[in-house]
């Protein structure tokens, strides 16, 4: 006795003594299982199911379908990859239809109606005697492993979200109307645009006493409104370390260097709790103290993302940073990096007043159309460095590992002429005649047209150093903190890294980016405070909490 069992587009079947595995409930899969269970035999050598059994596999079809099923499976050699393609051409779908419709998919879209991949395959092959029914057939041929690679194409273009394209394509119109009227025309000090030519500085946006209406409810308000503005002496930075503020400060400070939250609250003689209270009233200066800060934008704009693990997922920290000043102009975090996202952060970019002439990336395919729309008028680049790495490694895929053809890579973009990058490349082509030339420098002659501006250019960036120095800084604090229990927690930490970032002094006294920028950092109490901790003061403090307990 056989039974059919089918739940959520799956089949099983199921008799008095075994039952098989789920399987994809297709025609194909029906026909093997048919073909398995009648080669099962009892002890005296017979058949264990009948014909009439096995119709129901195939949906009561009667004996018949059964029977010639079998024919044909036995009239094949028993094998079943021939029997399963006579099955096919039963329905007179043969692999030339299947192949075209697997082109469709890939040209069009996966979810076309069978009525529209009709039409169009009647087209490509000029036959119409093709069916609804074949092409159906045909679809279930098609892998899934087919349609996955399909989507996945999609989905860094940014157009998986079928329905919702007609919305993002108004959304961001609308919206880049708007952000082409946020352009702010503002003035630098002379001596800052002798320092740093073809600049165009972002002003204030808001005042501070604005911005401090609208945290009222904060407890570091008053103190906050010191950190950044006033004369800077002493006597004023003593107050501010015995102020409310000065603990939390000293805890961002440890905490921005790496000691464990669970280590400072020990120190200081407070629950770790505390101290994430204290870190989420820092991470607010961010928001102060950004909106009072001048910087200049030399209009040149390094651009990439870095992973980063949100809940158990992987997102994606975007940073756009100038790639004179170094200065992170914007950052943002998003649950992915396809089409859509690349084009709502540079959204952003340029909302908050940046108009960029050169664009550098790493090659990420989804900023192609989105800087293209966005920023019409900037000129795309991609980085020579990783263009180089990308050459080495195709040649590790295709198994190339000769000293010559490895330092011919090495020197392409060594020279300040054109005309000697195109000869090596030349040269490089001759090394790898007796090889896939195609295979190594295939991406190479797609991107060398982005890549060769920057040669012998006194004013183009070659690379995207200036977003890589940024990212390899937060690389070091993402592995202390990271990952993120959820959003609001990741954007916190951001927010720490960014105002510890931009206003760190280097190992060896270089200024800290604000500085780079031309922002005005020596008249800036957290400045100071930040550089130049009194240990001291902390020492004292430490000793008389501990004194006191």
């Amino acid at each position: 006795m056989i039974q059919l069992e089918i739940e959520n587009n799956k089949f099983r079947v199921i008799t008095q003594v075994f039952k098989t595995s789920w399987l994809p409930y297709t025609a194909a899969n029906k026909k093997v299982v048919l073909l398995v269970l009648r080669l099962i035999e009892d002890d005296n050598g017979n058949p264990l199911f009948t014909y009439n059994e096995l119709a129901t596999i195939l949906g009561n079809k009667g004996l018949t379908a059964a029977h010639d099923h079998v024919a044909k499976f036995r009239a094949c050699g028993e094998e079943f990859d021939k029997a399963l393609k006579t099955l096919r051409n039963k329905y007179k779908v043969d692999e030339q239809i299947i192949k075209t419709v697997l082109e469709i998919l890939r040209e069009y879209d996966p979810m076309l109606s069978a009525k529209k991949i009709l039409d169009l395959a009647r087209e490509k092959l000029d036959q119409e005697d093709i069916s609804v029914h074949m092409i159906r057939v045909a679809l279930e041929q098609i892998s899934a492993f087919e349609i996955r690679k399909i989507l996945k194409n999609q989905l860094a273009k940014g157009k998986v979200d079928y329905k919702e394209e007609y919305v993002f394509q108004r959304l961001f119109k609308l919206a880049m109307d708007k952000a082409d009227k946020s352009e702010i025309a503002c003035h630098l000090p002379e001596k800052l645009q002798d320092e740093l030519k073809a600049t165009v500085p972002i002003p204030i946006i808001e005042s501070i006493p604005e911005i401090l209406a609208q945290n009222k409810n904060s407890k570091i308000m008053e103190c906050s409104k010191k950190l950044f503005e006033g004369e800077v002496d002493s006597e004023k930075i003593s107050s501010l370390w015995n102020s409310p503020l000065g603990w939390k400060l000293w805890a961002f400070l440890l905490y921005f260097q790496g000691v464990s939250l669970s280590v400072i609250g020990g120190w200081i003689g407070v629950n770790k709790s505390t101290i994430c209270r204290w870190l989420n009233d820092i991470a607010r200066l961010d928001d102060i103290g950004g909106k009072m800060k001048k910087v200049a934008f030399s209009s040149k704009v390094a651009i990439d993302e870095k992973w980063i693990k949100i809940s158990g997922k992987w997102w994606f920290l975007f940073a756009a940073v100038d790639c004179v000043t170094k200065y992170p102009l914007h950052t943002a975090i998003y649950p992915s990096n396809n089409g859509n996202y690349c084009k709502l952060f540079l959204l952003e970019l340029k909302k908050l007043g940046y108009r960029p002439k050169v664009v550098i990336t790493d090659g990420w395919n989804s900023y192609i159309e989105s800087i293209a729309t966005v920023f019409p008028q900037a000129e795309h680049l991609l980085c020579r460095f990783h263009v180089i790495c990308s050459i080495f490694r195709r040649l590790k895929k295709a198994r190339i590992f000769h000293a010559n053809i490895y330092t011919a890579v090495g020197k392409l973009f060594k020279t300040h002429y054109k005309r000697t990058v195109k000869k090596r490349i030349e040269n490089l082509r001759k090394l790898l005649a007796p090889r896939d030339v195609k295979q190594v420098m295939g991406g190479l002659d797609i991107k060398l047209p982005q890549v060769i501006k920057a040669v012998g250019s006194t004013w183009r960036p070659s690379t995207s150093n200036a977003v890589e120095g940024f990212f390899s800084k937060f690389d070091r604090f993402y592995r202390l903190k990271g990952p993120f229990v959820d959003q609001a927690s990741a954007q916190k930490h951001l927010q720490l890294f960014l105002l510890g970032y931009i206003l760190t002094i280097g190992a060896k006294g270089q200024p800290c980016p604000l500085e780079k920028a031309g922002g005005n950092v020596m008249q800036l109490p957290l400045y100071h405070m930040l550089n130049r901790p009194n240990i001291l003061a902390l020492k004292e403090k430490i000793a008389k909490q501990w004194q006191a307990a």
